[in-house]
């Protein structure tokens, strides 16, 4: 097997790769993180709530009546009737009031995973400055940004603008600790949501949200634009966007600064200015923005909107790293391992890497695994290599998935499972991943880990591989297709027939029109 391993041997790790961490960009990247700091919090009664000034929205707001530390009686009042007492003064502006809901739903199951469990919500971290906008002590909790119809979330009222703050009686933190924690249940299982409210629905919402930045809340006219950039409750509109950017931002709202020096660089709701952009977001790094520094640190070791520079890089990464930020702990660690800016340090790598892990952030897990699998930086450990790739995997990295089934096929670090690999790489390559559509058709047309040998199958994933631009799967196809079985050969010629770019015979002999046609294919305009 020792050609044939190398065609669907495949690893997903970009380790070596500076550029694997995402910034604020994606749509999938977590929210940007406040870097607002928190007025001093006094101590607030047991049974009362607490008007607070807030400086940065410049609204009083009521505070979320203080939750049951351990051994203390928890109130004899309901959860659904514990709504905050706001002291009367008429010269106050009219102050947010929200309750906690205790809600009991069903847990689902994962569309990918059959036995993991599922609320069937959208979710973003609770940044601090909206959750003291919404009565909310501190940023712990969970918001909620839609309940997927017919899941188990909204059978029971679940919708959004609700914060999801508990879960079985136990806090929640942050997205990761609740996605986490449903997924390790069984679906069906019953469980309480602890869930705070302050509209009476999601149009009050909104409508609470611009009263809000209406009155001067740079935070909310942040969100407000954030919302519309994202299409959130069905308002996508990117120029209203930047206009809630502006205003924002006008006013001195960092978090606003770096998200319009985005929308500026990239042309989104108003015409491309990079060096506005760039401005702003060097601005906005200035301030400590942490996702400013983030995406500035990429620009910069990128080297194509303005001069490369990879010592300033690192040193962004470096400060957003050690203020906590995952995703350049992950880019730190990236730039240690490939040498850029630093001195190639892989122990080093490995700490910022380990560091990024223990924070949920999923490249992190999925880069120590690979430094674990191969002992670069720590010493070779395949068993604890395969932890990660799990955890990443279950995280929903495809990467990991990818990872973790290559060495279930190989029997490393965990028993030789070749069905587990089929089933990983489908559900990666379900998710878009091209490596797990490369391992999986050449399983399927080796009949490795499925019942039966499957070259029609093969060569569709072969062939959304090369789609998606795969270089190693046109490498195989072009250089090393004698390591493939005939059927699949000729399954690949029909597709590439029916594609408009091969005329010769389906005989899977890969000659140069064979080849010709693959490259042409690969290299077509999308």
């Amino acid at each position: 097997m020792g050609n044939a391993l190398m065609d669907w041997g495949a690893r997903s790790s970009v380790s070596l790769q500076i550029l694997m961490a995402v910034g604020m960009a994606s749509s999938c990247t977590p929210p940007t993180q406040a870097t607002t700091t928190p007025p001093p919090q006094p101590q607030m009664h047991a049974d009362a709530a607490l008007l607070q000034w807030v400086g940065d929205s410049g609204i009083s707001i009521v505070r979320m009546p203080q939750r049951p530390s351990a051994g203390r009686q928890p109130s004899t009042v309901p959860a659904v009737q514990q709504t905050p007492v706001v002291p009367s003064n008429p010269s106050d502006p009219p102050q947010l009031q929200g309750r906690l809901l205790k809600l009991q739903a069903r847990l689902g199951s994962q569309p990918n995973d059959g036995q993991k469990g599922w609320l069937g919500i959208e979710m973003e971290s609770l940044e601090l400055p909206l959750a003291l906008s919404l009565g909310l002590p501190t940023g712990d909790g969970v918001f909620l940004l839609n309940a997927l119809s017919g899941g188990p979330a909204a059978q029971v009222g679940i919708r959004f603008g609700d914060i999801v703050v508990g879960l079985n009686g136990r806090a929640v933190p942050n997205v990761n600790e609740l996605r986490q924690r449903v997924a390790s249940m069984t679906p069906g299982s019953e469980v309480q949501l602890e869930v705070w409210r302050i509209a009476a629905d999601e149009g009050d919402f909104l409508q609470m949200l611009r009263r809000l930045a209406d009155s001067g809340n740079t935070h909310v006219m942040y969100r407000l634009g954030r919302m519309h950039a994202a299409g959130i409750a069905g308002v996508r509109d990117e120029v209203e966007a930047v206009r809630w950017y502006r205003k924002a931002a006008d006013a001195g709202n960092v978090s606003a600064t770096a998200a319009l020096a985005v929308a500026l660089l990239e042309g989104r709701g108003t015409g491309i200015d990079q060096q506005g952009g760039l401005r702003l977001l060097r601005a906005a790094a200035a301030k400590d923005h942490l996702e400013a520094m983030n995406r500035l640190g990429h620009i910069l070791a990128d080297g194509k909107l303005t001069d490369k520079d990879t010592l300033e890089a690192a040193r962004l990464f470096t400060r957003a790293a050690e203020a906590g930020h995952a995703p350049s702990m992950v880019d730190i660690g990236l730039m240690y391992a490939n040498g850029a800016g630093v001195q190639t340090d892989l122990s080093r790598a490995a700490m910022w890497y380990n560091r990024a892990a223990d924070l949920g952030n999923s490249a992190g897990m999925v880069n120590l695994g690979w430094l674990y699998e191969y002992g670069k930086g720590v010493e070779t450990d395949v068993a604890k290599a395969a932890m990660w790739y799990r955890r990443a995997a279950d995280l929903g990295n495809t990467f990991g998935m990818v990872d973790l089934a290559l060495l279930y096929s190989q029997g490393k670090g965990v028993q030789k499972n070749e069905a587990a690999a089929v089933a990983l790489n489908r559900k990666a390559a379900g998710l878009g991943n091209s490596m797990a559509m490369n391992n999986l058709a050449w399983m399927l047309q080796s009949g490795r880990g499925v019942e039966r040998r499957g070259p029609e199958e093969a060569a569709d994933f072969m062939m959304k591989a090369l789609d998606r631009k795969n270089e190693f799967s046109r490498q195989r196809m072009t250089q090393h297709s004698g390591t493939w079985t005939r059927e699949f050969r000729q399954a690949m010629q029909s597709r590439l027939r029916d594609a408009g770019f091969y005329t010769g015979p389906i005989d899977g002999r890969f000659r140069e029109t064979t080849i010709v046609a693959i490259d042409a294919y690969f290299n077509r305009t999308r």
